[in-house]
């Protein structure tokens, strides 16, 4: 009996270290929750090696999926980030304290799908593609970045900011400049794109052109939003 009632208690200091250990590792990282389909993560963009369920992602890592693949994250206060196949993201920063959190990711092509929680407001989450960067505190949306450059954000619950995202020379705090060749040419153009930021509200879209262009936002019904991958998103959300 006493050998039991020992075995018992050091299960029990086994569990609890292992919970210790868990969360240690998973302090600033985002957990591979699901995996359908095969995966891969690289911090070099060239060494890719297969990113298995139960993993953990980082910042500076980069995570591609292959085809007929969905894959989820999920971040340390629960919130669930989610890419489809033929998808490929950056986490450019990966914070999670008590007093501050933060989350930003460049998706390069594909579409990701976020159902965040609450932040508060000292906290930060951002998607970013090539032409515009979508910044929230809580709701559910979507962004789809197209290989041509274009992209398209589509807002299920709360609201977003989609603003432009900043060229190299706008990050400086340089005016846009004008090019012009040494032979005939149209005329100068600008190499920069205008500043705009627009507030999507549920049950609304904004496409953004592949020279940065945004549309206004516009409203779409859950009829016409009806793909496999809305349905799957929206199934895996009421889990």
């Amino acid at each position: 009996m006493k050998l039991i009632i020992l075995f018992r208690y050091l299960l029990v200091i086994v569990l609890v270290i292992l919970s210790w250990s868990i969360s240690f590792s998973a302090e600033g990282k985002a957990l591979a929750s699901y995996l359908e389909g095969s995966a891969f993560k690289s911090k070099d963009g060239k060494d890719w090696k297969p990113f298995m369920k139960g993993e953990f992602l980082g910042a500076n890592e980069s995570v591609k999926t292959g085809v007929r693949t969905r894959l989820e994250l999920t971040l340390p206060d629960g919130s669930k980030v989610r890419f489809s196949e033929n998808t490929l993201i950056k986490v450019e920063s990966l914070l999670f304290k008590e007093e501050e959190r933060g989350f930003e990711i460049k998706a390069f092509f594909g579409k990701v799908w976020s159902k965040v929680k609450k932040f508060k407001k000292a906290s930060k989450f951002e998607v970013k593609t090539a032409t515009a960067v979508a910044g929230i505190r809580g709701t559910t949306f979507r962004i789809d970045a197209n290989e041509d450059l274009s992209s398209l954000v589509k807002v299920y619950e709360g609201e977003v900011s989609v603003s432009s995202l900043p060229t190299e020379s706008q990050e400086n705090g340089r005016k846009p400049k004008y090019i012009s060749g040494p032979k005939e040419v149209p005329g100068p153009h600008e190499v920069s794109r205008e500043e705009w930021s627009y507030i999507v509200k549920s049950w609304q879209q904004i496409s953004v052109s592949p020279e940065g262009a945004a549309s206004k936002p516009v409203s779409f019904s859950p009829e016409e939003d009806k793909s496999d991958w809305v349905l799957w998103n929206q199934k895996m959300d009421k889990e």
